[in-house]
């Protein structure tokens, strides 16, 4: 069975990965403000892969959207999700899966914006990495509690906040890496990361989050999301 392995970038170019913060844990709740799980409706709690880290919260997971929204969350209970995806039944170009991110900074009595928050994806569906980033603060239709809380759910064919050039039709594994940094001094606090086999997708081994230094990745995906509150809506799951 072949490793995810970065093809992309070697050390040679960047030095060492950033260090991922282990305090991993699976299928769990995403904690308050009750009931958890705020973006959209008839959204449930749970198999969320989450970090919690110097009072920082982090989740991700993914679920059901095609061909009807349901709490499906094929969770392999390891981090990892399998979803056999087949647009052709759906009636939509939208893939059958979501992924969903949750944020939680209540611990640091601080404010969601003061923290600067990377998601990173992968777009290679074979044993490589090719990695992409955004701030997913700044999608403009997040749900919010207050100012320590922010979800959203978002379909991997969604431009800007999707998987480049996502073929349904192949066998795929792409890994997601959610990420805290401190505003000031850049350092990592947290990080949560899954990785999503499609259309049993072969790639095998605990995957540990990290990702080539924001600085130095190849592609930037923010300037993406100007705009795209007003062509998407709201899913109920």
């Amino acid at each position: 069975m072949k490793r995810k392995r970065n093809l992309l970038i070697t050390f040679a170019l960047l030095g060492a990965l950033a260090p991922a913060v282990q305090a991993i844990t699976y299928n769990q709740n995403v904690s308050e403000p009750t009931p958890g799980v705020f973006f959209g409706s008839g959204n449930a709690n749970g198999s969320w892969t989450v970090d919690t880290a110097k009072g920082i919260e982090l989740g991700l997971r993914t679920h059901q959207r095609y061909p009807s929204p349901a709490n499906v969350f094929n969770s392999g209970g390891d981090g990892t999700y399998a979803w056999a995806d087949q647009l052709g039944y759906t009636g939509s170009d939208r893939s059958s899966w979501n992924y969903d991110f949750s944020i939680n900074v209540a611990g640091t009595n601080l404010a969601v914006g003061d923290f600067t928050f990377q998601l990173w994806i992968d777009s290679d569906p074979g044993a490589g990495h090719a990695w992409t980033f955004f701030d997913p603060s700044s999608i403009p239709d997040n749900a919010v509690s207050g100012t320590a809380y922010e979800q959203n759910s978002e379909n991997v064919r969604f431009s800007g906040v999707g998987i480049p050039g996502y073929n349904n039709t192949i066998a795929g594994s792409y890994d997601f890496s959610l990420r805290a940094y401190d505003k000031t001094s850049g350092d990592l606090l947290a990080n949560t990361y899954m990785r999503v086999n499609v259309n049993n997708g072969t790639a095998t081994g605990a995957f540990n989050g990290s990702v080539p230094d924001s600085g130095t990745t190849l592609v930037l995906l923010g300037g993406a999301l100007t705009g795209l509150g007003a062509l998407r809506r709201k899913f109920r799951a």
